[in-house]
């Protein structure tokens, strides 16, 4: 049956050479500005974002002072804020931000759980609060969310949130 001048079947697609197929782009990186008046913690923090392609350290400066200039000449998608820096702390410098650009969309950062700390920054408009003690899988899960609009506090913030709400609902 087979004359051997038939030409195959094929479903109406076409087929395109591998050359000209058309590439997907690359998925967009996240913009991060790295805020702490410790360089070693700007160095590690910045060290663990280079390893995963999805993130780009935008900048690093060590006060609130510097990342409001910083946001202006070249805006991040998230800033990482240490919460406690002697010249202007991250919750002041964290408002004067969203204030100029209301769309950013700032993670407060600290060391300690200080419920202060924590109501500080969320007054100020913070998306996030992030212990350093925590993984850099955490990290990067509290950029990702934030980035993509959500809230994210590290699971000792979360449950610290829920207490004072069940003691303001219920006792008080």
């Amino acid at each position: 049956m087979d004359s051997g001048n038939e030409t195959p079947r094929t479903l109406n697609a076409k087929r395109v050479p591998m050359f000209q197929r058309r590439r997907l782009p690359a998925p967009k990186r996240i913009k991060v500005l790295l805020v702490d008046d410790h360089a070693l913690t700007l160095e590690a923090l910045r060290h663990y974002f280079s390893r995963r392609s999805r993130f780009a350290v935008r900048s690093l400066v060590l006060d609130g002072t510097a990342a409001l200039q910083r946001v202006r000449s070249a805006p991040p998608d998230v800033v990482i804020m240490n919460m406690h820096m002697a010249q202007l702390d991250g919750a002041r410098a964290t408002k004067l931000l969203l204030q100029t650009f209301p769309k950013a969309k700032v993670i407060g950062f600290s060391g300690l759980e200080e419920r202060k700390a924590v109501l500080s920054a969320i007054r100020a408009g913070a998306r996030g609060y992030l212990l350093k003690a925590r993984s850099s899988r955490e990290l990067f899960q509290a950029v990702d969310q934030v980035n993509r609009g959500e809230v994210f506090f590290s699971p000792p913030i979360s449950k610290m949130i829920e207490d004072a709400v069940h003691f303001v609902i219920f006792i008080g």
